[in-house]
């Protein structure tokens, strides 16, 4: 059973139950309990490799039979050899169903509370967005504004021609920047994700007001 479940705050969302607390303090039970069962599969599969090597050798000299074996000792190895490898057997069938059951409850109390933190999770960035949306607006309304009481500041020359004094010029340079912020994210380190879903990860952000 997998494994790879994120590793989350100890605060779960109202009425998710965690009884033995599989997601706090004792996030560890599950994944030593998987370990255990990992450590007595190897065991397992060494044993198992020991015997077949042993049982190998012990055909040969039942073959030969020349006298220069020992066949009685070389079958007590066989036999307990077989015995030790039924036990591991029996301990890691006994370990993995434990591992597997600790694994279910972390994923069942896990699942549950994805179910409202998705929710929450989406609620959460459709008031981001709207704010963000209002907020593009509202940048380009000041844009327009500076720029309409920009022609009323500033110095018109005989040729018709008009002169904006330095600070004009920079607050209109301000207002002609491209406000999109995904480049300078880029660049101080922030990546796009790939998940399940990703043909619909980009969301267009347009400007906003609430209509009358």
């Amino acid at each position: 059973m997998s494994t790879a479940i994120r590793n989350h705050a100890t605060t779960l969302p109202n009425g998710i139950r965690d009884p033995y607390n599989l997601l706090g303090a004792n996030s560890g039970r599950a994944t030593n309990a998987t370990a255990k069962a990992e450590a007595l599969r190897a065991k397992a599969v060494a044993l198992g490799k020991k015997l077949s090597d042993v049982k190998r050798t012990f055909r040969r000299a039942v073959a030969q039979n020349d006298g220069s074996c020992d066949l009685n000792t070389m079958g007590q190895s066989v036999h307990r050899l077989a015995n030790e490898l039924s036990t591991a057997e029996e301990e890691l069938k006994e370990a993995q169903a434990l591992a597997d059951a600790w694994e279910a409850e972390r994923s069942r109390v896990r699942f549950d509370a994805i179910a409202k933190e998705l929710a929450a999770v989406l609620e959460d960035f459709k008031q981001k967005y709207l704010a963000a949306a209002l907020a593009l607006a509202e940048f380009y309304a000041l844009g327009d504004e500076a720029r309409e009481l920009a022609t009323h500041l500033c110095d018109k020359i005989a040729n018709g021609a008009r002169y904006y004094n330095p600070d004009i010029k920079a607050l209109l340079g301000q207002a002609d920047l491209d406000p999109n912020p995904l480049p300078a994210l880029k660049d101080a380190g922030y990546g796009e994700t790939s998940n399940f879903l990703s043909f619909r990860r980009h969301c267009p952000l347009v400007p906003l007001k609430k209509e009358k």
